[in-house]
């Protein structure tokens, strides 16, 4: 009977021990699109490209104005891209008739040439504003952020996994 008595408790203190020991599930991440999030990214971006380009206060007074109006603008571009293609999945696709096909990779490099026309604008503005030097470092910052973003959500979902 003793022995029945200690049995239990063991397993009783060991199963305690494997639920308490057991990570708890962290909740699907609602800061993904929280205004907190988008505001950490930006600043991060802005600290980027201010450290890579070196902007006197007289450029920077008339460099960010330009840049976030062409920024805007690429952005919504690329938002409406991913949002026109989030529905189709890649078996639908073979269901498609040639004409949709053709549509659908017109309309993408529509997209994509409309996003080249504003960045050759967004140069010209900055031509009067830095130089040429300056213009080469903002777009190599902007894929270094690229980069630096792609690792953060890459990073994030290994913990995810891991937990």
């Amino acid at each position: 009977m003793k022995k029945h008595v200690y049995l239990l408790i063991t397993i009783g203190l060991l199963s305690a021990n494997v639920v308490m020991g057991q990570k708890p599930q962290a909740p699907k991440d609602s800061r993904s699109d929280s205004p907190e999030l988008k505001m950490d990214l930006k600043a991060i971006k802005t600290g980027i490209i201010t450290q890579a380009l070196s902007l006197t206060s007289e450029q920077a007074e008339q460099f960010w104005p330009i840049y976030r109006q062409y920024n805007e603008q690429i952005m919504a571009l690329k938002r409406d891209q991913v949002n026109s293609l989030s529905d189709v999945q890649p078996e639908d696709v073979d269901q498609w008739n040639d004409q949709k096909v053709a549509a659908t990779l017109k309309q993408l490099r529509q997209n994509k040439l409309k996003e080249q026309e504003l960045v050759a604008q967004m140069e010209k503005e900055l031509k009067s504003v830095i130089s040429d030097k300056q213009i080469l470092q903002l777009h190599l910052s902007e894929e270094r952020f690229r980069r630096r973003l792609i690792n953060r959500m890459k990073s994030r979902r290994n913990r995810m996994r891991n937990q």
